[in-house]
């Protein structure tokens, strides 16, 4: 099975070769044609793009058509599992909104959705990214009220794997936030009150952080330098309400909380390197502690909730010209789970080196292969290691 991958990918650049070279014949109609204009009180500018995924694992990886980490080989078939796919769940649709012109103040909104809100069946259910309007005044002041991405960790790496390093190393999600920002010269800080979305660990029917009675702070100060060259210190802070009364139980909190840093520095014209670092605690909810966030375990005079705590970090290397044609990016990251009151089958360590290259076959359509190495570690429990190869075709809008 695994030899006639080269020859699968082979046939899919034909494909792509020839269909890039077909021309609609003269007068033929199609659905591109049947356009209407958009009529509203604010300008609109619709962007997206169209994107189709081809995916070969040779282990299995969860939830499939995206990775988060290795499925441990425990247990009967998981081992050297493979895994096809083909998906197009990675469209997006956005528009952005500008309001009227207020001299020095600029009011702008943008909405977002692609398809990835079923991953573990690939089915194309919708998902909110973004929703949020922006209002900007004086001297680089701005207000965001909506969900977007979150304040902590603002740097991806570069991946046709839609999670950006999610469970890898890499932290950060997108929240309902009110955020207010102050852009300088060479210092620039965020702060905002988000949305607590923690999930339900104690089973009441309520998100445990919603149940905790206020929101998730977040905030960051940053340098940044006219060479495009960054650096950032940033964390959040956190509390979830696990009541188990109803059960015989006691209420207690947990903390969720994090620190870290974020750095871009520009080498050359042509290379450029990102990275973050971090440290914290119960961060399932901002995609980080290989998705674990609450865990139990047993001391004398009875049972202890507590979180996961975690150490991630990523490093990305990009080679090539802005307006090139051709790009690419090389690199790696890890998150740690220290290995004391796990349970059996806990995820401990998730390790991951990627190499990808996008190029432009015409305007605004792109061509992009990746190849990446997992391996996840699990305490007391057979590793999960896949290998993924993927290519995609792009066409934005």
């Amino acid at each position: 099975m695994r030899n006639i991958v080269p020859a699968v990918i082979f046939i899919l650049l034909a494909c792509v070769a020839s269909t890039a070279s077909a021309i609609t014949s003269a007068g033929e109609t199609t659905e591109l044609d049947k356009t209407f204009p958009v009529v509203s009180s604010v300008e609109i500018t619709i962007y997206g793009r169209i994107q189709l995924d081809v995916i070969f694992d040779d282990s299995v990886s969860y939830p499939g058509p995206y990775a988060l980490y290795g499925v441990s080989e425990e247990g009967v078939g998981n081992t050297d599992d493979s895994q096809f796919y083909i998906t197009a769940n990675s469209t997006r649709l956005g528009m952005v909104l500008m309001g009227p012109e207020m001299g020095a103040k600029e009011l702008t909104g943008l909405v977002e959705v692609d398809f990835q809100g079923d991953p573990e069946n690939n089915t194309p259910d919708l998902l909110l990214r973004h929703a949020y309007l922006k209002y900007q005044w004086g001297n680089g002041w701005e207000i965001i009220a909506g969900q977007t991405w979150d304040v902590i960790a603002p740097l991806q790496p570069e991946l046709l794997n839609w999670a950006p390093a999610w469970g890898w190393g890499n932290i950060g999600f997108w929240h309902p936030q009110l955020r207010i920002s102050r852009w300088g010269n060479l210092v620039d800080a965020q702060f905002a009150i988000s949305n607590p979305n923690e999930g339900d660990f104690d089973g009441g029917g309520i998100d445990d952080g919603e149940d905790a009675g206020y929101p998730n702070f977040q905030g960051r100060v940053g340098l940044h330098f006219d060479n495009d060259a960054a650096f950032g210190l940033y964390g959040h802070y956190g509390e979830q309400e696990i009541d188990t009364r109803a059960r015989g139980g006691n209420e207690r909190y947990v903390d969720t909380w994090s620190g870290g840093i974020d750095v871009a520095f520009p080498v050359t014209g042509w290379f450029f390197f990102t990275g973050e670092m971090f440290f914290g605690s119960n961060l399932d909810g901002y995609m980080g502690g290989i998705l674990q966030g609450i865990h139990e375990y047993r001391r004398q005079g009875g049972i202890e909730r507590d979180g996961y705590q975690s150490l991630g970090a990523w490093l990305n290397f990009a080679l090539g010209k802005e307006g090139g044609k051709v790009r690419s990016n090389l690199g790696g990251s890890f998150e740690d789970i220290p290995d004391w009151k796990l349970e059996h089958g806990a995820r401990t360590q998730n390790m991951v080196f990627w190499s990808n290259i996008f190029y432009e076959l015409y305007p605004s359509l792109t061509m992009g292969f990746e190849f990446w190495h997992m391996e996840t570690l699990y305490w007391r429990a057979k590793k999960g290691e896949p290998n993924r190869w993927q290519l995609s075709l792009i066409f934005e809008f």
